[in-house]
């Protein structure tokens, strides 16, 4: 009787333990008991052990019973040795989705609010903003630029605006003398707003924002689309929110439309 039961339990336990599947997966994540790296489709449990190898490592994860989650390092991160982190500390359900619409840009609080406190991500070549022209007026004389780093040399990027809009546009951004570069080669981005009458430079906030390509954003859509089993289009905004940063419905419609 004592056999039966002790069987019986362990196939409950083998039931109930949790299995997830990679669809999508950035940066480098290291499974050492089985001496390979995490890749899409592949099958982990509650037992393994992650490394994490790369600063922007993350993972869009499915699990059968349980939905959408996603495994990244966090503050609740347990390792159990010196670089090895248990599966249950770094895994969390996809975040919900933003609201629709992005409001307009009144003041300094409302820049930080839309750029400066949390990720935001870029899906296409052209990011816009709604700035209030009495607050931040735009002409020739008034402007915001960009400052960052590259490769150790500080670069000053004036935006376009069309007096109402501002503008931040990845073609002209991403440019150093002509010359086409890689978002993950710059650093220290602030966003600044000057007045030429006062020749004062204004700090306005250090915008987070996560270039996505169009290659990368289909094939994270193919990969929700083909696994998700529910409506693609929510599942696949709110792996965006979770993975890159902040996205509206909007957003993404948009970005989907131009990427066809």
């Amino acid at each position: 009787m004592k056999t039966i039961v002790f069987v019986l339990l362990l196939v409950s336990g083998q039931a109930m333990a949790q299995s997830y599947t990679a669809i999508h997966v950035l940066g480098k994540i290291y499974l050492p008991d089985r001496q390979e790296y995490l890749s899409r489709g592949t099958k982990i449990d509650e037992s393994e052990r992650l490394e994490f190898q790369s600063a922007d490592a993350k993972a869009a994860m499915l699990s059968s019973s349980r939905g959408r989650y996603v495994i990244q390092p966090g503050p609740k991160a347990e390792a159990t040795d010196n670089l090895s982190f248990a599966l249950s500390s770094v895994i969390t359900p996809v975040k919900g989705q933003m609201s629709t619409r992005a409001g307009g840009i009144n003041n300094a609080l409302d820049f930080e609010k839309q750029l400066g406190d949390a990720p935001v991500a870029w899906l296409t070549d052209e990011l816009s903003f709604e700035v209030s022209s009495s607050a931040y007026p735009m002409n020739d004389d008034r402007f915001f630029y960009l400052s960052y780093t590259y490769r150790g040399e500080a670069i000053n990027k004036k935006l376009s605006n069309d007096g109402q809009s501002l503008k931040f546009i990845k073609s002209e951004i991403y440019k150093v003398d002509d010359v086409p570069i890689s978002p993950e080669d710059i650093t220290g981005m602030e966003l600044y707003y000057y007045d030429a009458v006062k020749g004062e430079a204004q700090l306005v906030t250090a915008p987070q924002l996560v270039s996505i390509s169009t290659d990368e954003l289909l094939a994270l859509q193919a990969s929700v689309g083909a696994g998700s089993g529910e409506d693609s289009a929510s599942a696949l905004l709110e792996f965006i929110n979770s993975l890159y940063g902040k996205c509206t419905a909007e957003a993404l419609a948009g970005a989907l439309a131009k990427a066809k």
